[in-house]
């Protein structure tokens, strides 16, 4: 649930999805234009986007997932394009960070590896 008056330049929502993000960019702007700084496209911005866990956890246990379905690599690839477009076009001059998740499957190895004895 989003607080307005909390979540100044946070559109963040736990438990959300890749397919929110339209609504995330939308929520951001409308946070961005309430602290009236003034012309927004002349100040640079920094927005940090972390992504990934949550879509794996809801789609990657799934059957076979056709591709252009939802929750295919298509379907992310497309949403994460459009909210990115978006965010250029209504927040110019923002430096956008994409993090990640990193390979969950070596963690096995990497603590076996680097485990105390």
């Amino acid at each position: 649930m989003y607080a307005p008056l909390q979540d100044q330049m946070n559109a963040a929502l736990s438990g959300a999805s890749y397919r929110s993000l339209g609504f995330q960019v939308r929520q951001l702007t409308r946070q961005a234009k309430a602290l009236r700084l003034g012309n927004l496209g002349d100040l640079w911005k920094v927005a940090v986007l972390f992504i990934g866990l949550n879509d794996l956890c809801a789609y990657g246990c799934q059957n076979a997932i056709v591709e252009g379905a939802p929750g295919s690599g298509d379907d992310f690839e497309g949403r994460l394009r459009a909210a990115m477009t978006a965010l250029q076009e209504r927040l110019p001059k923002t430096l956008l960070s994409i993090i990640l998740l990193p390979d969950l499957s070596q963690a096995p190895a990497f603590a076996a590896k680097h485990a105390r004895r």
